[in-house]
């Protein structure tokens, strides 16, 4: 699929999985990981391949969280 963007292409979002590990406070980078996951998921025809492409994302998402939870507790 294509937005005015580029590719939700499984490869574009290894490529913003790369950026957001360097650099997870690229808020552009998250909201289009949020469309082109959220156009995967719908061009999925059955549970197991949503599944995956669900499974993947948390991959990216948790260590996010987890660095931006520290940073927020190294703060106080």
């Amino acid at each position: 699929g294509l937005s005015e963007f580029g590719s939700y292409s499984k490869e574009a979002l290894r490529q913003n999985a790369k950026l957001l590990e360097i650099n997870p406070e690229v808020y552009t980078a998250w909201n289009y990981r949020k469309l082109a996951v959220t156009h995967l998921l719908e061009s999925q025809p059955d549970e197991t391949s949503r599944k995956s492409i669900l499974d993947e994302e948390l991959q990216v998402v948790f260590p996010s969280l987890a660095c931006t939870h520290c940073k927020k507790h190294l703060q106080m």
